[in-house]
């Protein structure tokens, strides 16, 4: 997978806010699932990335809202008052709304993935494709279908000689098998 480029490297508005309010492990932890979020979605523009954003944002409201339903059943089940926290009422509610925001982000991503350009010639695209495509091109989100494979020998196999007018050694032939005496 390619580096995310530099202008990615840092969270967008909707994560900033609850790296705000997080503790430092919090912050950790979060930036670890937005890693491993950008990881299976792979944005290549700053549109995906919003998306990827969004969705990580309601994981990790969703994580947090079950440490608080959990806070809340074990209060109401020892009889204890719920002092400050919300009713259950209120969590559920909550938990709707953040599965219809994570609905709505993957729409988004699944629509915003459908825009990408088609793999067509480089040449028949509208010029606007091409800017985009060469500006992707440029930054590393996506890999050139030109580049060069990486042609590093495998361990233990002997490198191409230097001078190319040098016929490469011929590889060990196998010993022939001696045939079997027939019983």
């Amino acid at each position: 997978m390619p580096e995310q480029p530099a202008r990615w490297s840092e969270p967008g508005p909707a994560l900033s806010a609850l790296l705000a309010h997080a503790s430092p492990a919090e912050q950790t932890r979060l930036h670890a699932l937005r890693r491993d979020w950008f990881a299976r979605y792979v944005p290549i523009d700053a549109a995906e990335c919003a998306a990827v954003e969004a969705i990580v944002a309601t994981v990790w409201r969703a994580e947090r809202l079950v440490a608080l339903e959990a806070e809340v059943t074990a209060r109401l089940l020892d009889g204890r008052p719920l002092g400050d926290l919300p009713s259950l009422a209120t969590l559920a509610r909550l938990r709707t709304r953040l599965d219809k925001d994570r609905a709505q982000a993957e729409r988004t991503l699944r629509d915003l993935y459908a825009l990408r350009p088609k793999s067509t010639p480089i040449l028949a695209r509208h010029p606007a494709y091409r800017t985009w495509i060469l500006a992707r091109l440029v930054d590393g989100t996506i890999a050139s279908p030109f580049a060069t494979r990486d042609t590093a020998a495998e361990p233990g196999s002997k490198a191409a000689p230097e001078n190319p007018a040098e016929p490469a050694p011929a590889p060990p032939s196998e010993p022939a098998a001696e045939p079997r005496a027939a019983a």
